[in-house]
């Protein structure tokens, strides 16, 4: 799902990935902020665990895909396990919003240690000691630039018990680049 408190220039669009045995796609808006320079928003939520040859495939195909626009924000569940696919080489000049905002903090957004409700889940992550950086943000920007990305890690009450999710959620923030 996207959606935008921006004024939308394109409606979303799904674009399935040439090769998904889980009929995975990318899902893509334009949106015009009051900087009058168009944003594309991107996420998906690309092939699952033992499929590093896909996930990578599907990376490939979403940076090409939206690489002729100037600005470009991709974001979702990865799947990416560094232990198995290695260190994700994205094409220039796109970068990954957390390495670059947060070079020395691991991110995971996967986290059996910390997340209850991943804890009590899913078996496969309590027998792995699952603590991974699954969400992420590949950004392209030309007209904006990266201030901040942090980690949403709390519960969604005070009482410590609901969880919006098994995976810890992302905020970034970028500005204009004539605002900084």
């Amino acid at each position: 799902m996207i959606g935008s408190r921006l004024p939308v220039i394109s409606e979303a669009s799904r674009q399935p990935f040439q090769w998904s045995a889980m009929a995975r796609d990318l899902l893509h808006m334009k949106v015009a902020p009051s900087s009058q320079h168009p944003l594309v928003f991107a996420t998906t939520h690309l092939e699952s665990l033992g499929e590093s040859q896909a996930r990578s495939a599907q990376i490939m195909e979403s940076t090409e895909s939206l690489g002729s626009s100037s600005d470009v924000i991709i974001c979702g569940d990865t799947n990416i396990n560094e232990n198995i696919d290695g260190e994700v080489q994205l094409p220039p000049p796109w970068i990954d919003a957390w390495l670059a905002c947060r070079p020395d903090d691991p991110g995971y957004t996967f986290d059996v240690e910390r997340n209850p409700m991943l804890a009590q889940k899913s078996s496969w992550a309590i027998r792995n000691q699952a603590r991974l950086r699954y969400d992420r943000f590949w950004v392209k920007l030309q007209n904006y630039a990266l201030t901040d990305i942090e980690l949403l890690d709390g519960p969604v009450d005070d009482s410590d018990t609901l969880w919006p999710s098994d995976h810890f959620g992302l905020l970034l923030t970028i500005e204009h680049a004539q605002e900084l």
